[in-house]
């Protein structure tokens, strides 16, 4: 019987061991399989082998997790003069990837924006009208991994980003982060950022929820 049962412990590691929970967990394999007509060991013998060879496709599903902070969806959008494209990927492109891109599906004048999603904590995006130039491509192709890394630090741990480049007058930043630290009362104060561009705005704090308006500088300082 002992013997019987082994092949099950082993069949999907990671798994919880309790003999109880695996051996029902095959006996309800094997019975799926092969119906209830036919006898316990059996049923057993069956489970057993499909969990064996489900081993594989539950090491790939394991290995398919992913940091929080990871991205995993980039989506693309050019909007303008009664278009709209819309691709989804997996990579963030470089700012000259992306400069390429644009030359070839945009007009002057599109609106292009490009949303980074994470696996947990949220997503940032920045839109900009085409065509614009290396400096501002970087900004928007910037590994949104970095910037939610910084943002943990500060105590943030979900955030939605959204940044709207103006031209020569800079950025709108409008960004809602949520906080584990809550606070009774709502907040409305001043905000300076420094890094990765100067800019100011106000902040809106309440509960665990922050809410900032900016505007940014254009570039990042030197």
């Amino acid at each position: 019987m002992a013997g019987s049962e082994r092949p099950a412990h082993d069949a999907v590691p990671g798994l919880p061991t309790h003999p109880g929970q695996i051996s029902a967990l095959v006996r309800d394999a094997g019975r799926y399989l092969i119906g209830d007509g036919t006898c316990d060991a059996a049923r057993k013998l069956v489970g057993a082998q499909a969990f064996r060879h489900a081993q594989p496709d539950f090491e790939a599903f394991a290995a398919s997790q992913r940091d929080a902070t990871e991205v995993v969806r980039v989506d693309l959008e050019v909007r303008g003069q009664g278009r709209y494209l819309h691709s989804v990927y997996t990579l963030v492109p470089g700012p000259l990837t992306l400069l390429l891109i644009c030359a070839r599906n945009c007009r002057d004048g599109d609106r292009v924006l490009l949303r980074q999603h994470t696996a947990k904590c949220g997503d940032l995006s920045h839109e900009a009208r085409w065509p614009f130039d290396v400096a501002e491509a970087e900004l928007m192709t910037r590994p949104a991994g970095g910037v939610f890394d910084e943002l943990a630090r500060a105590g943030a741990h979900r955030v939605h980003s959204r940044d709207r480049a103006l031209g020569p007058l800079g950025v709108l930043q409008v960004r809602r982060e949520h906080h584990d630290h809550r606070v009774r009362l709502p907040r409305l104060v001043p905000w300076l950022a420094r890094r990765p561009r100067r800019g100011i705005g106000v902040r809106w704090r309440w509960r665990g929820a922050e809410l900032r308006l900016a505007w940014l500088g254009r570039r990042p300082p030197a």
